[in-house]
């Protein structure tokens, strides 16, 4: 069996609700449902659906990047909104998920 490690998201809810950003077991990688949230766990773009979707991705590519990865490793994304409305696509393709 392939060691397990754990990235942090460092927001201040991580240790209490006992997740990770992401989990890496050997070649399997998993990262959890990542918000908007800074770096002190504080909510970017609130009511801006374009600027949180593109928040959540940057926080993706900095949990991927600690584990040697790149945003061209994703294979799969799944986007669950609140509120029915536009999403714009536009932050996944700045970040180079989708084409």
């Amino acid at each position: 069996m392939s060691a397990i490690s754990r990235i942090s998201s460092n927001t201040p809810w991580e240790p209490i609700v006992g997740y990770s950003r992401l989990v890496r077991a050997g070649d399997i990688v998993a990262v959890s449902g990542t918000t908007a949230t800074d770096e002190r766990g504080l909510i970017v773009g609130a009511g801006q659906m374009y600027v949180q979707a593109r928040q959540a991705l940057v926080n993706i590519r900095a949990a991927l990047e600690r584990a040697g990865l790149a945003m061209h490793h994703v294979i799969r994304t799944r986007n669950v909104r609140h509120r029915h409305g536009t999403f714009c696509g536009s932050g996944a393709r700045a970040q180079g998920i989708l084409r």
